[in-house]
């Protein structure tokens, strides 16, 4: 993964993003966690599925994302048990961070960086219940009316890069989830964003490293979120 972090460091300017997340989609797709709550592909997700009024058609689907915890209510609900997971999350991000090279201190601090843009992408999420309402998800939008719900992100730039075909529309699950997303990518540094792919890459790509990633993923996603015992044989 190497290049693909030199990639992200070499970032200029928050206009690279969308072309950034394209990127990663490509490259990361099949690897992350499956959720119930939509994509778990950095920053949002997008594929293909079947549009909502017409079974024959398929359209491009833009779907909520960019979680590293199953679903929304992990990062929302007040109870102990939701507090003491997000706690060995946010560990669980900063021991990453420190593998890639990070000391104690620049770890704990960029762990806090990422928390809090997924948090923020948690709280702008629709949540399970109202999702297993088609009625919920059906928001057909013109590819104009999807880059007025997200002005700072090229549009453009992800399609080119995706290599995305021509859809009669597109199918935005979550229109808000999008809005709050605008707002996301302006008040964070281009440098918050850098911390948040590096770490959207690396949860991706945790089975294809060496042992001392792959124990680390299982001891939180396997043994803390799963109550899993041993891990599977590689």
């Amino acid at each position: 993964v190497k290049p693909e972090l030199d990639r992200i460091e070499a970032m200029q300017s928050k206009s690279q993003l969308a072309e950034e997340v394209a990127h990663l989609h490509e490259i990361t797709f099949g690897l992350a966690p499956a959720t119930n709550s939509g994509s778990t592909t950095a920053l949002f997700g997008f594929s293909s599925g079947q549009d909502l009024d017409d079974a024959s058609k398929v359209v491009a689907v833009v779907d909520q994302g960019g979680l590293g915890l199953p679903d929304r209510s992990y990062y929302l609900n007040t109870d102990q048990k939701s507090i003491d997971l997000r706690q060995q999350y946010l560990e669980h991000v900063q021991k990453t961070f420190q593998l890639l090279g990070a000391d104690a201190v620049q770890s704990d601090a960029d762990a806090n960086i990422v928390m809090a843009i997924e948090t923020s992408l948690a709280e702008s999420s629709l949540d399970l219940v109202k999702r297993r309402d088609p009625v919920n998800l059906n928001h057909q939008l013109s590819l104009q009316k999807l880059m007025a719900l997200t002005p700072v992100f090229s549009w453009d730039q992800y399609l080119q890069e995706a290599g995305s075909p021509h859809t009669d529309h597109y199918l935005v699950t979550t229109p808000e989830f999008f809005k709050a997303m605008n707002q996301l990518i302006t008040n964070n540094s281009l440098e918050n964003w850098k911390l948040y792919l590096r770490w959207q890459l690396v949860n991706a790509s945790f089975s294809l490293l060496s042992e001392t990633f792959a124990d680390e993923k299982f001891d939180f996603y396997g043994r803390k979120l799963l109550g899993q015992k041993a891990q599977r044989p590689r």
